[in-house]
């Protein structure tokens, strides 16, 4: 009924958060289209992960999304800066094994990143990461300093 009102009112803005926070994303994209709204995502997001962090790493695979080639509506850069902004490292693991899937060379920096975060935190679930053995074009060196600090000896040999 919210996003009826949000409609009829003329506040896009608010549409497209309702949409988000109901888990509707397939509508999203077409409501944009539709009323010709740009809305700032990553303003959305910064709203987002406090009161509902699973949704918020829905919408930030959406926005960060390259199938079919298309240009991500945010870099994966700035929406890694709001998780670990509030602290939130397991939906930044999430989204980043998401979006770091394809192990592409110019994410190098991310993928270091990602395991960074964890051998900090949580060196077990950096110990699981490894293990999927998909990232190769991280920062070799870096992730064996922190194994080491994390006590990860055979790792980082």
């Amino acid at each position: 009924m919210a996003l009826s009102v949000y409609m009829r009112s003329d506040a896009p803005d608010k549409v497209v958060q309702g949409l988000i926070e109901t888990g509707q994303y397939d509508k999203i994209m077409p409501f944009l289209q539709q009323s010709g709204h740009q809305p700032d995502f990553l303003k959305i997001l910064r709203n987002l992960v406090p009161v509902n962090s699973e949704a918020a790493v829905g919408l930030a695979k959406m926005i960060t999304n390259r199938d079919g080639g298309n240009i991500p509506k945010v870099s994966i850069d700035s929406v890694v800066q709001v998780f670990l902004e509030n602290g939130r490292v397991q939906e930044t693991t999430a989204f980043l094994l998401e979006a770091l899937k394809q192990s592409r060379p110019d994410e190098g920096h991310l993928q270091t990143k990602l395991f960074e975060i964890n051998l900090m935190s949580a060196p077990n679930v950096a110990e699981g990461i490894f293990q999927l053995n998909i990232f190769t074009h991280y920062d070799r060196e870096k992730v064996a300093r922190l194994c080491e600090q994390a006590g990860l000896y055979g790792r980082a040999l």
